[in-house]
């Protein structure tokens, strides 16, 4: 089974929850916690990484057509590059209200989304002609 054919769906499926995630901080936010701006920061960064794990997802799709050395691997990084929005969202509604130095799911979804993209890397083969 090959999961590269997930990033697509994954990546603009996310991209539209950035923006709804988005819409909620222009909307219900500033009364929320006008006064509190360490929780502020923590939504906006969480919101951002949700922005940010979409695009990977997003570039990955275009990894198709790419040559592979080892294909498991990139079966692995597509796994965790698909999860790490999941984890972002999930992150994004329970860590964030509350200001905590520890956040263990946005640590784990940033996680997932390096490792994901080192595996993807890791797998190409090397398309130069020598």
């Amino acid at each position: 089974m090959t999961f590269s054919r997930i990033h697509a769906p994954v990546g603009w499926t996310m991209l539209f929850v950035f923006l709804a995630t988005g819409a909620y901080m222009r909307h219900i936010f500033p009364e929320a916690y006008e006064a509190d701006s360490a929780v502020r920061f923590l939504y906006r960064s969480n919101h951002v990484y949700i922005l940010f794990s979409s695009l990977l997802n997003i570039l990955a799709s275009y990894m198709n057509d790419v040559p592979l050395r080892w294909p498991k691997i990139f079966n692995l990084g597509s796994l965790f590059l698909s999860l790490s929005p999941v984890v972002l969202l999930a992150a994004f509604i329970t860590e964030t209200s509350i200001p905590s130095p520890t956040r263990p799911l946005t640590l784990s979804g940033a996680s997932l989304s390096l490792g994901g993209v080192l595996l993807l890397v890791l797998s190409r083969r090397n398309a130069r002609k020598d």
